[in-house]
């Protein structure tokens, strides 16, 4: 996770050759086109930005992404979504879900992208709609 970019980050490559020229390091999840959904402007970079937003990685939002898990059978990575109190899922071929946590409008936030949403900060055992996380790492 690169908290600091509100970004899912992979890291690939051989790691026994000796080179780190053989390492990438590539946008997963967030923003990773440019937050468009068409297609000739989504493969030119974005600004990193904090949000809240399932779907591809170029329109997926995060904030400040921090605790991560990989599913080794399926490649699924599992993101705690710390400043939107959230835990995400993001599947191998990067599209992003919300998995547990409570979510609402945000429409009190000025200059909120749309969707324009956000977690609900709390305490609450249950199933994956009604459960609420504090800043889950």
């Amino acid at each position: 996770a690169d908290s600091g970019n509100h970004r899912i980050r992979r890291i690939s490559g051989s790691f026994l050759s000796g080179s780190f020229t053989d390492i990438i390091v590539e946008c997963f999840a967030g923003r990773c086109g440019n937050g468009t959904l068409a297609h000739t402007q989504s493969k030119f970079s974005a600004k990193p930005e904090p949000g809240l937003a399932d779907g591809s990685a170029d329109i997926s939002r995060f904030d400040a992404p921090r605790g991560i898990a990989v599913y080794p059978a399926s490649g699924d990575v599992i993101v705690a979504d710390t400043n939107n109190h959230l835990i995400r899922i993001v599947n191998s071929s990067g599209f992003t879900f919300t998995l547990a946590g409570r979510v609402e409008p945000a429409t009190d936030e000025p200059n909120c992208l749309p969707p324009c949403l956000r977690g609900i900060p709390g305490f609450r055992d249950g199933n994956a709609s009604v459960a609420q996380f504090s800043y889950p790492t």
